[in-house]
C-alpha cells in the first residue's frame, strides 16, 4: 500500500510540475527534453509511437519516485543528483523572433 501511495504522489507531483511548465510556455517536446525523455513513446510491442502528456507525465513520475527512493535509502549518488533541475525557457518575445501582427505588415507588392 505504501508503494502505491507513494507512486500516486509522485504522479500528483509530475503532472503539477507538468501544468506549471505549460503555464510557463514550455511544450510537450520541450518538458520531455529537460527530464531526458525520449522524444518517442514507447509501444507495449517494443515499437515507437506518438509522445502524448500521459507518457510524459508517468515517465516524469518514475523520475520523482527513483529521487524520493534515494533520499529515503540515503544513497548519496541520489541526493547529489536531487537538487539538480533542468528547466529550458524560450527566447524572450523581444529577442527579434516576434515578427508583430501578420495583417499590420506592409508587403513589398510588384504592380506592373
Amino acid at each position: 500500500m505504501a508503494e502505491l501511495l507513494s507512486m500516486t504522489v509522485c504522479r500528483s507531483m509530475a503532472q503539477d510540475h507538468f501544468d506549471w511548465s505549460i503555464r510557463e510556455g514550455m511544450g510537450l517536446f520541450m518538458i520531455a527534453e529537460a527530464w531526458g525523455i525520449e522524444p518517442w513513446a514507447k509501444t507495449q510491442y517494443g515499437g515507437h509511437g506518438a509522445l502524448t502528456e500521459g507518457y510524459v507525465v508517468e515517465q516524469m513520475a518514475l523520475q520523482v519516485r527513483e529521487m524520493m527512493r534515494g533520499k529515503e535509502e540515503g544513497n548519496p549518488s541520489q541526493r547529489s543528483q536531487g537538487g539538480t533541475v533542468c528547466v529550458l525557457r524560450p527566447k524572450p518575445r523581444d529577442s527579434g523572433w516576434d515578427m508583430g501582427d501578420i495583417g499590420q505588415r506592409s508587403a513589398g507588392v510588384c504592380k506592373r
